[in-house]
């Protein structure tokens, strides 16, 4: 089996009908590093978002368990726009300290709010049918994690995850 037709068959595509989301970046203020902002609008998207979060946590040196992490978080975060609040924006972007080096993921949608947040960041608890995971999980799996929430003005949730900068020193005699 392909990779192309695994890839299609989990998109529900053809062929015929495949279209390529390229991650769109942008330098921002100094200090910072790599901006993405992907658009929630459908499946796809989610897909999309994913694949940048993985790419930019690549580039910044982040091990192969690390990155599976942050892409997990990130895709956990997509579903949840895209299931409760049909729309909303999945931004990354990068920051480079002296001593570490971090991918930042701000999740906003405009949608009707989570009613009770403290029983949504409750192992088990559900008002999808799913198992009650999701916010919860992306809390453990990263380093930061905020989250606000109300009727007017939708949901926010930034996260973070930081990797130590190691620098070789030389020592002389």
């Amino acid at each position: 089996m392909s990779l192309l037709w695994l890839i299609l068959m989990v998109l529900g595509q053809t062929e015929g009908d495949l279209s390529i989301s390229i991650c769109k970046q942008t330098v921002s203020a100094p200090g910072e590093g790599k901006v993405t902002e992907v658009k929630i609008e459908n499946e796809k998207d989610i897909v999309t978002s994913r694949s940048c979060g993985r790419k930019l946590a690549a580039d910044l040196g982040f091990s192969a368990v690390e990155q599976a992490r942050i892409t997990a978080a990130i895709s956990e975060l997509a579903r949840n726009i895209y299931k409760y609040a049909g729309s909303g924006t999945i931004c990354i972007r990068s920051e480079e300290e002296e001593k570490r080096v971090g991918i930042y993921i701000i999740a906003k949608d405009n949608g009707p709010g989570i009613q009770n947040l403290q029983e949504a960041m409750l192992d088990g608890f559900t008002t999808g049918g799913g198992l009650g995971r999701g916010l919860p999980g992306v809390k453990r799996l990263m380093d930061n994690f905020d989250i606000t929430s109300s009727e007017t003005e939708g949901t926010r949730v930034e996260v973070a995850k930081y990797r130590i900068i190691h620098k070789r020193g030389l020592f002389r005699m």
